[in-house]
């Protein structure tokens, strides 16, 4: 399970293990939960250090990570989304992007566009996922 912070990833890797995180609660409506240790993940061109808890009553294991980012992905959101609008409005794709990464984007996008029959503009149907706060890749 993850649970998102307001910190910023670069703040996270620059502090390392000494980053104060804040304490969860447990999703499930226990009381306690404990400490896991730290898991590294890559995340925007950084390897960092993230937060691990665990609830000893249910065990599930919590992982705290950087607002903005979604499950699965090591690319924050916001430069997702740029990248698919840039891609969607010029036919091309931003320089920093690699191209593998941002096809795999792209095709994950359209197959949600198709799922919806409303719009037939998908940049329709990005800025209104972007506008909902919604983890469209997630």
């Amino acid at each position: 399970m993850l649970i998102f912070t307001k910190a910023s990833v670069e703040d996270i890797a620059a502090a390392g293990k000494a980053f104060k995180w804040e304490r969860p609660c447990c999703p499930n409506g226990c009381r306690i939960v404990w400490g896991h240790g730290h898991v590294a993940r890559y995340l925007a061109t950084l390897i960092v250090l993230l937060r691990r808890f665990r609830c000893p009553t249910c065990g599930v294991v919590i992982t705290m990570v950087p607002a903005g980012f979604c499950r699965r992905y090591q690319t924050a959101g916001a430069a997702m989304a740029q990248a698919l609008a840039g891609r969607l409005r010029h036919q091309g794709w931003p320089p920093a992007v690699p191209r593998q990464r941002a096809g795999h984007w792209l095709r994950k996008f359209l197959a949600i566009c198709r799922m919806d029959h409303s719009a037939d503009d998908p940049l329709v149907v990005l800025a209104r996922l972007l506008d909902d706060g919604i983890h469209f890749l997630g």
